[in-house]
């Protein structure tokens, strides 16, 4: 099985330097290392993994974390005591077909929903 690939955001030193003693001594997971987000491609990061404080002020946008390909965000706070943690399933969907219903699923589904009309 392979590691599991993630990209420690710009975060304060000490927070950093928590993270990456933690993160070392698991054998199946890899700290990529860092770089602008755009020179990675799709596949390349499995977690994004970005201090809570800065979670809301990203300035990475949706497409970016969506080209990245990662399953999901995890945002550490409280001295790595607490985090958030976003998942990500990625599906496409024709639309074209069921008009209105496939578009209104599309939106059940990305709520998590599995309530069909």
């Amino acid at each position: 099985m392979s590691a599991i690939r993630v990209l420690m955001c710009d975060m304060p030193p000490m927070l950093q330097s928590m993270v990456r003693e933690m993160l070392q001594a698991e054998p199946d997971i890899e700290l990529v290392p860092p770089c602008v987000a755009g020179e990675f491609t799709a596949g390349e990061i499995d977690v994004l993994l970005v201090a809570q404080k800065d979670f809301a002020d990203s300035e990475m946008t949706v497409g970016q974390v969506a080209s990245l390909g990662a399953s999901g965000i995890v945002a550490i706070g409280n001295g790595v005591k607490h985090a958030t943690i976003v998942h990500f399933k990625r599906s496409d969907r024709d639309l074209a077909e069921d008009g209105r219903s496939a578009f209104t699923a599309a939106i059940r589904e990305a709520f998590g929903s599995g309530w069909k009309h």
